[in-house]
């Protein structure tokens, strides 16, 4: 990043951080706040050239970013159902005895 664009983000993170740890704040944990918004931020560093030149823009785009952070750590603590545990299957392990018709043996 050339240092116009440093200055810009310096003063773009100046400007939006407070809001967007607001909004973070709302959503989750006050703990868990301010990784989302670093995160937020880290993604904004390495995309700065994609985000868009008025500072309003590029202000509503930080949100946006900082949203979808928002929705990857909520993705990541719900429950999945492939990976919890399948309840056991009922299974009837006895076979019958040829010695008395009608009646099961279990095995041993």
């Amino acid at each position: 990043m050339e240092r116009l664009q440093r200055e810009q983000f310096r003063a773009f993170y100046a400007d939006a951080y407070a809001p967007v740890l607001r909004f973070v704040q709302r959503r989750v944990p006050a703990s868990q706040a301010e990784d989302i918004v670093a995160d937020a931020f880290l993604i904004a560093w390495r995309r700065f050239d994609d985000a868009p030149p008025q500072a309003d823009d590029r202000r509503a785009w930080l949100f946006g970013v900082a949203r979808n952070c928002l929705l990857n750590v909520n993705r990541g603590q719900e429950p999945r159902s492939s990976a919890s545990p399948r309840p056991p299957i009922a299974c009837d392990y006895s076979v019958p005895d040829a010695r008395s018709a009608g009646t099961s043996t279990p095995l041993r």
